[in-house]
């Protein structure tokens, strides 16, 4: 039996699909989506292709590589910063919240909520 999910040109489609799907959700704003489509693009990059494979790709396919990783960066940063901005308006919002272990470590006694200083844009 032949698994060409293993071929590197079939494995780089895939990537392209998965993160297609992550961009569409960010731009949606829709965090199950969001949630789905990281664990979608993190279960594809640990099926992965043989890394013996990589090494026989041919310029355009590297290059295509090397576009998939840049773009897997910034759409990373860019869940790390949607996280922290809800991370922060949940404890802006629902400060009880930040007592609470479902939400956030709890919050000292006397210390505030978190100012200006969180990841920008």
């Amino acid at each position: 039996m032949n698994d060409r999910s293993n071929e590197p040109r079939t494995w780089l489609d895939g990537m392209d699909a998965q993160l297609d799907a992550l961009e569409r959700a960010l731009l949606a704003t829709d965090a199950p989506a969001v949630q789905a489509a990281s664990q979608a693009v993190q279960q594809w990059l640990q099926k992965g292709t043989p890394s013996g494979r990589l090494k026989t790709l041919d310029a355009e396919a590297v290059t295509r590589l090397q576009t998939q990783s840049r773009r897997f960066t910034s759409l990373r940063q860019a869940v790390m910063r949607l996280g922290a901005q809800t991370g922060r308006a949940t404890r802006i919002l629902l400060p009880e919240a930040g007592q609470s272990p479902t939400y956030a470590p709890a919050i000292r006694a006397g210390s505030s909520l978190p100012g200006r200083g969180y990841l920008s844009a």
